[in-house]
């Protein structure tokens, strides 16, 4: 069981800052409804931080359970806002694209310093040398077997997400199974053992990971709090719709790492991402199909696939 601090009083929430303000890292998770998205609100704020403990060789992590919806009066959260905002203090945490786009859209908050470790999974898999075979092994599941096998280069522009587990999998790191719970829960209060212990559970799983990556040489720290803040971003122009499939889907989102400006570039129409040139097929078979990027094309060859009734 992970283990944490439930912070629903102000006399909690002052525990966690002695902690938290020490810290030049925090681990960063978030729990609610939709976050992010339309209609998307905050539930919990699962912040942690390693510190010492006396007589003990290794730093200790602690876990705290911000209840953002016991604690939502005016200015009572704003010191945890001000730890978020801080670019003095590393924000580590594993897909934080929604998350940040609640803070702003619904706090007015933006992330700075953020390392992303769905960033760095993915970079990681360059420097693990994968090639394209794993790459669209990856794929098996989202884009059907017969059309990877049918036009393997259509592919290659196309990455899979890992969620937290398949990351820690990934590096041979032994994990237990997710709980499942409610996620129409978050809003209730009280909130049960079951839900506290989830949102726990994911920020020990981000430091496991973190630590991970660092020992065994898989992370550029600079590149990817540099990539880091361009991905956690994508968001924050407005809220997406949770039902376009189009902008919730479980691949790399395209071009999200160039190193510079290209010099062309066009809006897909799907998507409505402005891409290079590259991101989409050379060739067409329709003329509505002219510009649409290599991910959109993925997305409906799953929906082609499965509305079709193959498996």
């Amino acid at each position: 069981m992970a283990s944490y601090r439930l912070c629903d009083t102000v006399a909690s929430l002052d525990i966690a800052l002695s902690v938290l303000v020490n810290a030049d890292t925090i681990f960063i998770d978030c729990e609610g409804r939709d976050l992010g998205e339309t209609g998307g609100r905050l539930s919990l704020i699962s912040l942690g931080a390693l510190h010492p403990i006396p007589g003990v060789a290794a730093d200790h992590l602690s876990v705290f359970l911000i209840d953002v919806i016991k604690l939502s009066e005016d200015g009572i959260l704003e010191p945890i806002y001000e730890l978020l905002r801080r670019d003095t203090v590393l924000k580590v945490g594993y897909d934080l694209r929604m998350d940040a786009a609640e803070f702003w859209h619904g706090h007015g908050v933006q992330l700075e310093n953020v390392l992303d470790l769905q960033v760095a999974d993915i970079m990681a898999r360059a420097v693990r040398r994968e090639g394209l075979d794993e790459q669209l092994k990856r794929l098996v599941g989202f884009v059907p077997r017969h059309e990877l096998r049918r036009n393997r280069e259509m592919w290659v522009n196309v990455h899979k997400l890992n969620g937290l587990d398949w990351a820690l999998k990934d590096l041979g790191l032994a994990i237990t199974a997710k709980q499942k719970v409610d996620h129409s829960l978050w809003l209730e209060r009280p909130l049960d053992l079951l839900h506290l212990e989830y949102a726990a559970e994911d920020i020990h799983k981000v430091q496991l990971l973190y630590d991970a990556m660092l020992s065994n040489r898989l992370m550029n720290k600079e590149k990817v709090i540099k990539q880091s803040q361009v991905y956690s971003r994508l968001h924050l122009a407005t809220r997406p719709d949770r039902y376009n499939k189009y902008k919730h889907h479980g691949l790399v989102p395209l071009a999200v790492f160039l190193e510079a400006e290209p010099p062309v570039t066009f809006v897909c129409p799907f998507c409505e991402r402005n891409l290079p040139v590259n991101c989409f097929p050379s060739g067409r078979k329709h003329a509505d199909e002219a510009w649409k990027c290599f991910n959109c094309w993925a997305i409906d060859k799953r929906g082609e696939y499965y509305t079709s009734g193959r498996r």
